[in-house]
């Protein structure tokens, strides 16, 4: 977890990158040159202003993506990762800079790939651990009974399975939701009434109804709660499939991976940031301008469907 708080903020005079990175024993956050950082000295602004970075470039990387980009991964200071910690993209066909994105940030990253609705409402009506008692079965276990001077029989315990099927969310399933909507929340994006659900749910059982992830008051508070939390349900938890453990490695990585790398160096973010400004400014032109007053776009930092839509003019002029 990011401690905004505590995040300091720069802008980059001599270089281009944009992002976290980390030096000695600060947390900076390295903004575009043009921005005062004195204009983000709160928790709310700080945190604000990351995660529309977060979202920026997240789908600045998903247009390269999409254009077919050649990546090459690498890892990177002995982090070892799926798809290393380095992803160097280049445009096809367009002599430029690579732009290299430095991903070891991947707290966010491991919550928002394993969005899966579909396995979500599966898992959530899976067996789990169940401390009902089946008292139809009792007269089978009399005979272990220890018998008060009042005639009533005590049973220390009984030997009957105690799985047994529900249609109750599993546990593990309600944190990754919950954690799941207060990301969503802070990208400004949707999620279904199910999961909301699920994740209400969670929240009233096992956290305060003030606490909130990304609250400057409560967020320390509720990361221990939810820590806390998965260590028992981890632990009472019966039943432990891959569904399971798809869904619990996400949330110990955004609980528990740490930010802070004992080496210097960034942490997440972009080299040759002018290329996300172009994308930025290109994209907004594409789209309030009418396509019979652009004569030339370039599209290389553009997507497909915005490029379409610019360019659908374009060859009716000539």
């Amino acid at each position: 977890m990011i401690d905004f708080k505590e995040l300091q903020l720069e802008v980059n005079e001599t270089y281009s990158f944009v992002g976290i990175k980390r030096r000695e024993s600060q947390i900076i956050f390295c903004l575009p040159k043009g921005f005062d950082p004195s204009l983000f000295t709160t928790y709310d602004s700080k945190r604000d202003l990351f995660f529309q970075f977060y979202k920026v470039l997240n789908h600045f990387k998903d247009i390269c993506l999409q254009k077919d980009a050649d990546i090459k991964t690498q890892d990177r200071d002995g982090v070892i990762r799926n798809q290393g910690s380095i992803q160097r993209i280049s445009l096809p066909d367009v002599e430029i800079e690579k732009n290299i994105f430095y991903s070891k940030l991947d707290l966010i990253d491991s919550i928002l790939n394993a969005y899966d609705e579909l396995k979500i409402l599966s898992l959530a009506d899976r067996l789990g651990k169940s401390e009902k008692i089946d008292y139809s079965k009792l007269h089978l276990f009399l005979h272990h009974a220890v018998y008060l001077d009042n005639g009533a029989a005590h049973i220390d315990a009984m030997a009957l399975p105690r799985q047994m099927v529900h249609y109750q969310p599993t546990d593990i399933v309600g944190m990754y939701c919950y954690i799941l909507v207060e990301v969503k929340q802070q990208l400004h994006e949707e999620v279904s009434g199910e999961v909301t659900a699920l994740a209400e749910r969670f929240k009233h059982k096992y956290i305060n109804a003030e606490s909130g992830l990304f609250h400057d008051e409560y967020s320390s508070q509720t990361v221990d709660s939810l820590k806390d939390a998965l260590e028992l349900i981890d632990r009472n938890t019966a039943l432990k499939d891959t569904d399971y453990w798809y869904f619990y490695d996400a949330i110990e990585l955004f609980l528990h991976g740490e930010l802070s790398q004992p080496d210097k160096g960034e942490i997440w973010g972009i080299e040759n940031f002018y290329s996300v400004w172009e994308s930025m400014c290109l994209t907004y032109l594409a789209k309030t301008v009418s396509p019979e007053y652009i004569l030339h776009l370039d599209t290389r930092f553009l997507s497909n469907d915005v490029a379409s839509l610019a360019t659908s003019g374009l060859s009716s002029q000539f």
